[in-house]
């Protein structure tokens, strides 16, 4: 049996391979080959064609099996005749986009579009069931964060979920991590977080003027509102990680609209750039210092939870 799974949305699409060895593996034995790294042939020959540890044919798992190395990716194109109706389970991954269409079935087709295509048309011709995962967007993209809140028992409302997609561009990968914080922090919600964004933006502004009186009443209300020291900390320091790393190319590329290269979010990117203008490099550097000794200081028990941030300010 083959099946195929392949496209852009490798969260998804691993989920699925995990979901489908799973259900279909059996008594079978599971090895797994990556087909970008080495010469897996020999091995992968001789293993389709023995016999597993209590009789069963194998269950083989090939990565990148359209991208990968040219001699193992034409190994699985000679030889898709005889795995596919083979009694061995064999699933073929790979994160190739999806965003072209795939050839129409048949020899004319594999000889049309780009060499990848044509894998896949002929994967796609021999495969019992084949699994696409291009990139989610709108109401679809939603759902799915949805779904995955749920999952982590972090839970979301639409808003949040929309924010997050936003946020990530919808890497689902990016948004499950985010979420994994939020299963740990508690039950704050996205919005809650976006929060807390704006007031340590606010709070970096402050420094930034020298204002400490205000750097303190801002980190205060974000303390009222329910926010652990240790998060808003690892915020923060995020916060001006990205600013050292947009202060630090300011110099030799003064045209900001391509700043995409850093993966930001317009509203981040756009609030970033004007943050930065009003440190100096030097400050940047001696305030992340600053929260990493605090940060040290707080994991050992060494300051005060009420005490710990304003430490922070006064340091700086």
């Amino acid at each position: 049996m083959l099946y195929l799974i392949y496209g852009e949305d490798t969260y998804r699409s691993r989920e699925k391979l995990k979901e489908l060895v799973e259900n279909l593996r059996g008594t079978r034995e599971v090895f797994s080959y990556d087909a970008s790294l080495g010469d897996i042939v020999g091995d992968l020959e001789q293993r389709l064609k023995s016999q597993g540890l209590f009789g069963d044919a194998a269950c083989v798992v090939v990565r990148y099996a359209v991208t990968g190395r040219e001699e193992n990716v034409a190994y699985l194109g000679e030889s898709i005749k005889e795995i596919a109706p083979s009694d061995s389970l064999v699933v073929l991954w790979d994160s190739v986009p999806t965003e072209k269409k795939v050839p129409a079935r048949g020899k004319t087709a594999r000889k049309k579009g780009s060499k990848n295509e044509a894998r896949i048309a002929l994967f796609t011709e021999y495969a019992k069931q084949v699994f696409e995962f291009p990139h989610l967007t709108n109401s679809a993209l939603k759902k799915e964060i949805l779904e995955i809140g749920k999952a982590k028992k972090v839970p979301l409302k639409d808003a949040d979920a929309e924010a997050l997609g936003a946020e990530f561009g919808g890497d689902l990968w990016a948004i499950s991590q985010e979420l994994d914080k939020f299963s740990l922090a508690g039950s704050f919600s996205y919005m809650h977080a976006v929060e807390l964004q704006e007031k340590l933006f606010d709070f970096t502004d402050a420094l930034a003027e020298g204002n400490k009186g205000e750097a303190y009443r801002l980190l205060e209300g974000v303390k009222r509102a329910g926010f652990d020291d240790i998060y808003i900390l690892a915020t923060l320091a995020s916060a001006v990680r990205t600013m050292l790393k947009v202060k630090s190319v300011l110099p030799s590329n003064p045209d900001y609209r391509k700043y995409e290269e850093f993966g930001l979010h317009p509203y981040v990117l756009k609030k970033t750039l004007s943050q930065v203008r009003r440190f100096r490099l030097d400050d940047l550097k001696r305030l992340y210092g600053a929260i990493v000794r605090t940060d040290v200081t707080a994991k050992t028990g060494g300051l005060e939870s009420e005490t710990l941030l304003a430490g922070l300010i006064s340091e700086f």
